[in-house]
């Protein structure tokens, strides 16, 4: 929710708040939604230069800037109207390169060119192969950027950029056959191209621990040989009820690197700028904490970005991301491999990029999201309207996907109408796989808006793959949110298959199982329910038992007592293989329900049910008519029903929400007298939360009480503003978010993630 300009903007302004990212929109501190003006960027890079030596005619790189290199010239310039060609041995090294015309590296020898920073001018161009004449298979090409503890390292374009290294046929495959430990052979599912020396990373689904990388020692057809043995065993494709392994090439024959790693170097597209990026390595690019400097980034290219293509390169050992896209549309994103990155790896910066395509891209291991603050994930949009397909998300502590879609306006390109991100459906997520996030393959933040004026769309996520490893068994799909569609989504060995934390999603033809030999402590559900007119269909869960037989379910409801939201869900033909098909307690709403339909009891369950059923909190008064009876063993009273349709309450949610609203302004009202404690206040604004009247990026459901946070006393103000009604229910919610997530952001391991 984005604050309106009001009393409250003053206020927070007055406090010296200046960054608004609200929690229900990770909004980074560089965002704007004004056009950006790339000539203020240009002038900043250049502004603390010394003179420039320039060439005087087209020619050789060596016979024109050698020379002045030995002098102690550190600045050069390539004049308008000419060409410069690299080739060979270059030993020179310059602070700057100002490519106003034309610079062309055929090859850099047996050695880089070395230079803390190439600017290229509108109307330059930098060309490192291209797509008639790519650098040759049996050449290289290098960049070393050179630290310097002040002024920018990088590349920065303005013109043209061209990077076309030795083509990369398959940038990763899938292992066909399990490769044990101390083997040094990997038989992959197709045949690969790569040559000898060339290093590689063997991922290990199920084993986070396990993501190792070696050297080809030699290739036949699909037959791999290492320099070294394995140290784990690996999946194949041939192994039953698991996610292959994969098998990724990390070496190119164009490399783009860091000499200093305190001192990294950044790839950086501004408007009006234009290019393709084929077949490269980024190693060790990206400044740790520095915002808009990342390996590859495009910065505020709108429109002008279409058509670009960021295709079948490797990005390394990355301090600040892979591959950043911040309010540009159009550019394609395949068939890339990214090894370990401090933050999310493919990043949609603000929400208002569209029409971007990840394709078959990998990304291996990431780490906390330091910028942001918080988790991370593989890969983070806050905008549906891109499509995601074929992709594989490996290994981190977070996320493999995060849709976090914030409720703010955008422009839609090519249109002069404004549109919320929450009301815009996704365009296409298709036959993704993650495995081995301690927190979940995948989840979508994107509660519904109640208002007659935006219609409501659906996200679809199609054949999605997740699996936990035995060591951190998170959640397959987490949706906190509404309108989600999950159609033949297979989850293996997830502790929660799939947690509904909304309203109006949808699951059909979804596998969802644990291994027999995984049995996780403490409660784990394939499904767990947390909102209201949820859809299970022509699905099957199997394999949820417990150590100990009795905190285990293929299908339960969310029992936070603090949460006051209606809970309910339609189950129609689906196939619950445990001897605890449903469990379901004591919700904070006695209204909550579950209907059944098409039920088919299993030899495996504790009791007989009958085919159709709904299933209500012992005790409820809401069950009068004949039929119901109690069932201790799902903690639930039981009737019999021929056909009745799901309810629809989300009317009551909205009067629920109102009056949770309304005893909440009271209980702040009291707060601000000192008539009740700070500790009973967050009690209070636990409630708010766990009823999703307010949203806490970071935060799960039922975790609350894991944050460290103490009410800023200067908040008190604040609440007499709302109380004598100065400031709105909205503003007065929006800006408690606000100093809640900036407050926990600042200290990201306080808190559960």
């Amino acid at each position: 929710m984005i604050m309106k300009i009001s009393i409250l903007i003053t206020f927070l302004l007055i406090l010296s708040i200046s960054s608004l990212s609200f929690a229900s929109g990770q909004m980074n501190p560089d965002s704007s939604q004004m056009e950006h003006d790339p000539s203020k960027d240009l002038s900043k890079l250049l502004k603390d230069e010394s003179e420039f030596f320039s060439n005087k005619r087209s020619g050789d790189f060596h016979d024109n800037f050698a020379i002045k290199a030995t002098q102690g010239v550190s600045n050069i310039l390539i004049k308008e109207g000419t060409l410069i060609e690299l080739s060979g041995t270059n030993d020179s090294q310059f602070s700057t390169i100002l490519v106003e015309g034309n610079l062309r590296i055929i090859d850099t020898g047996d050695s880089a060119l070395r230079v803390q920073k190439i600017i290229i001018a509108p109307g330059g161009s930098l060309t490192i192969g291209n797509n008639q004449i790519p650098i040759k298979a049996d050449k290289k090409a290098e960049i070393v950027f050179l630290g310097n503890n002040e002024g920018e390292v990088g590349i920065f374009v303005f013109g043209k950029l061209w990077i076309h290294g030795k083509e990369v046929e398959s940038t990763f495959v899938g292992l066909q056959e399990f490769a044990r430990k101390w083997d040094k052979r990997l038989i992959v599912d197709s045949k690969v191209y790569w040559n000898r020396g060339d290093e590689v990373i063997i991922t290990s689904p199920g084993d986070d621990k396990c993501n190792e990388v070696s050297k080809i020692s030699k290739i036949v057809n699909q037959y791999i040989f290492l320099q070294t043995q394995l140290t784990c065993s690996h999946i194949g494709s041939n192994t039953e009820n698991a996610i292959t392994s994969h098998v990724a090439i990390l070496s190119r024959n164009v490399v783009i690197s860091s000499e200093d790693e305190d001192n990294r170097g950044s790839v950086n597209f501004f408007h009006g700028s234009y290019g393709y990026i084929k077949y490269a390595q980024f190693d060790k690019l990206g400044p740790k904490e520095v915002l808009a400097r990342y390996p590859i980034h495009f910065h505020h290219l709108k429109d002008s970005s279409r058509g670009i293509e960021v295709i079948g390169n490797s990005i390394t050992y990355s301090d600040n991301r892979w591959i950043t896209i911040h309010d540009s549309n159009g550019i394609l994103v395949k068939d890339n491999v990214g090894y370990i990155s401090q933050g999310h790896g493919f990043f949609l910066e603000d929400g208002n990029e569209f029409d971007n395509v990840f394709e078959k891209n990998i990304g291996i291991i990431t780490k906390s999201e330091i910028i942001l603050g918080g988790t991370s994930s593989v890969f983070w949009t806050q905008n549906p309207m891109n499509v995601y397909r074929d992709n594989v998300a490996v290994s981190g502590k977070y996320w493999g996907y995060f849709f976090q879609i914030p409720n703010i306006e955008v422009d839609l390109p090519a249109s002069e109408q404004r549109f919320n991100l929450r009301s815009l459906p996704s365009m296409e997520f298709e036959g993704n796989t993650a495995y081995n996030f301690l927190s979940g393959g995948m989840k979508v933040l994107r509660p519904r808006i109640i208002d007659d004026r935006i219609p409501s769309s659906e996200i679809i996520i199609s054949n999605f793959q997740a699996m936990s490893s035995k060591t951190q068994t998170g959640k397959g799909i987490v949706i906190t949110g509404s309108d989600v569609t999950i159609l033949n989504a297979t989850l293996l060995n997830n502790k929660l298959g799939i947690q509904l934390n909304g309203n109006w999603n949808k699951i059909k033809d979804t596998s969802i199982k644990m291994e027999s030999g995984i049995k996780p402590d403490g409660k784990i559900s394939g499904i767990l329910i947390g909102g209201n007119n949820n859809l299970i269909e022509n699905s099957q869960i199997v394999g949820y038992i417990s150590k100990n037989n009795i905190d285990a379910s293929d299908i339960s409801i969310s029992n936070n007592k603090k949460q006051k939201n209606l809970i309910s869900a339609k189950i129609i033909n689906t196939t619950l293989l445990d001897p605890r098909p449903f469990y379901f307690g004591d919700p904070g709403n006695e209204k909550s329900f579950l209907e059944v339909y098409g039920y088919d009891t299993p030899s495996t369950a504790l009791i007989k049910l009958p085919e159709n059923f709904m299933l209500k909190k012992i005790g409820s008064d809401i069950i009068e008519v004949r039929g119901e009876y109690n069932i201790p063993e799902f903690d639930a009273m039981l009737k019999m029903i021929s056909d009745l349709p799901i309810q629809n309450e989300f009317e009551s949610n909205e009067k629920i929400e109102s009056e949770l609203i309304k005893n909440f302004k009271i209980q702040a009202r009291n707060w601000e007298q000192n008539s009740i404690t700070n500790e009973k206040f967050l009690d209070e604004i636990e409630i708010i939360f766990e009823s999703r009247v307010i949203e806490i990026y970071g935060i799960e459901m039922g975790s609350f009480q894991e944050i460290q946070f103490k009410v800023p006393q200067w908040m008190k103000k604040l609440v007499s503003f709302w109380s004598n009604d100065s400031i709105s229910d909205e503003e007065f919610l929006n800006a408690l978010e606000y100093v809640i997530s900036s407050n926990i952001s600042k200290n990201p391991d306080s808190y559960g993630k």
